[in-house]
């Protein structure tokens, strides 16, 4: 009997095929045979695949988005401060953490270099802000240096380089880079106008 119902199901099996022809073409709207059944579920698997890392990889952009926008715009000015002198040289010297310190350089009283056929005067009163008592010690005694750098410097200007905010921003900013220069190691944290006439 195994025999017979062997028999039957492989005369059974060239019924099963695809028809041919016009019913073919009939057919195609029907329900795919059971071969055909395995590929959508492997695009739906793809697919799912496909969402779930592009997910991922949203989520992590908008961390490194809001990271950069914390880090670049919410930030203040205090953290940014605090995190430099944690980090790098403000960790070895603690000290440096603490208020500022002061040195009031002595009153300069100069010739512009000419710009026309009318000399201009200029009386300047500078303070430097320090970081510690032991540099302003540093200061005092290297004072004369400092002195003759920045008359070197204030003898080459004329009334135009002293014009407006730019120019006295500019002018600040030269003052601090020749005292950070002059009294190194010695760190300048700032250079503060006490006094500035020009006449």
């Amino acid at each position: 009997m195994a025999e017979e119902a062997k028999a039957k199901e492989t005369e059974k099996a060239p019924e099963k095929e695809a028809p041919k022809g016009k019913e073919a073409e009939g057919k195609e709207g029907d329900a795919p045979a059971e071969g055909d059944a395995a590929a959508p579920k492997g695009l739906l698997a793809d697919k799912k695949k496909l969402i779930m890392f592009g997910g991922i990889g949203a989520a992590v952009l908008l961390i490194i988005a809001g990271a950069a926008i914390w880090f670049f715009v919410l930030k203040t000015p205090k953290e940014a401060e605090t995190d430099s002198v944690v980090g790098g040289a403000g960790a070895a010297d603690g000290a440096r953490a603490g208020p500022s310190v002061y040195y009031d350089v002595p009153e300069f009283s100069l010739n512009l270099a000419p710009s026309g056929q009318q000399e201009h005067f200029l009386r300047l009163k500078v303070t430097l802000e320090l970081a510690t008592a032991e540099e302003q010690k540093t200061v005092e005694t290297n004072a004369a240096r400092l002195q003759d750098d920045y008359l070197q410097y204030l003898r080459q200007l004329r009334l135009d380089d002293l014009r407006g905010n730019a120019g006295l921003q500019r002018m600040k900013e030269d003052l601090l880079l020749r005292a950070s220069q002059t009294l190194a190691p010695v760190r300048v944290k700032n250079v503060l106008f006490r006094e500035v006439l020009v006449q």
